[in-house]
């Protein structure tokens, strides 16, 4: 609780001061706490077969149920 209350003094840091140090404090705050996940990031291929009639692309993703 007390890591995420830091990001959120630094963002508003950022916002009232747009300098530049805070914002790479708060990207270096957030790496260490969650880590980098450049990894873990998955391709979206998008092929014919998701292509409506009208040109554009259908986006398949995770439904919310209710």
């Amino acid at each position: 609780m007390s890591q995420t209350k830091s990001l959120d003094e630094l963002a508003n840091l950022w916002n009232k001061t747009k300098d530049p140090k805070y914002k790479e404090l708060w990207y270096k705050t957030v790496k260490e706490t969650y880590g980098s996940n450049i990894g873990k990031r998955r391709i979206v291929s998008v092929s014919n077969c998701h292509k409506r009639d009208d040109g554009t692309y259908l986006i398949i993703g995770k439904s919310k149920l209710l």
